[in-house]
């Protein structure tokens, strides 16, 4: 009786451990991504792919996408701020449609956006869905962006 009773406190130590290391990676590694900025709950849809949940960072010359569980501080995506563009039109999302990262945020946007590598190739999209107040803002920080002259980037 002693032993399983040793045995069961092993394991409830050791999952308790292994919550409370979970949880102070998740806090260091959102920390690491924030750095001086405030990172933005949103999900990111690529073509042909279903919505993921992640962290939007905005710096001077880029938007960066974050998974929102990981080990590594690490963007996924990254977008120059020159070749983006919101495409299409920005509505609310539907009540019929299911995105996970969104529970508790008041009515979340989907913003299409395109990417334009260079002018003459066709650009990709990409899909976001985030809060109205985060899309005013990320939408300010693209119209506020000096245009791209792509003879000087190239």
């Amino acid at each position: 009786m002693g032993a399983a009773i040793r045995t069961s406190e092993v394991i409830f130590v050791g999952i308790v451990g292994l919550i409370v290391l979970f949880l102070v990676v998740t806090l260091v590694r959102r920390r690491l991504i924030a750095g001086h900025a405030v990172p933005v709950l949103c999900a990111l849809r690529l073509p042909g792919s279903r919505w993921h949940a992640g962290l939007l960072k905005v710096t001077s010359s880029s938007l960066m996408w974050f998974p929102l569980f990981g080990v590594t501080a690490r963007a996924r995506h990254v977008w120059l701020r020159g070749a983006l563009d919101v495409a299409g039109e920005t509505r609310p999302v539907e009540a019929s449609e299911t995105i996970g990262a969104f529970v508790g945020v008041s009515r979340p946007l989907r913003v299409h956006f395109t990417v334009a590598p260079r002018p003459t190739v066709d650009g990709r999209t990409f899909q976001l869905v985030m809060s109205p107040d985060s899309y005013t803002a990320v939408r300010a920080w693209l119209e506020a962006g000096p245009p791209m002259d792509w003879r000087v980037e190239g």
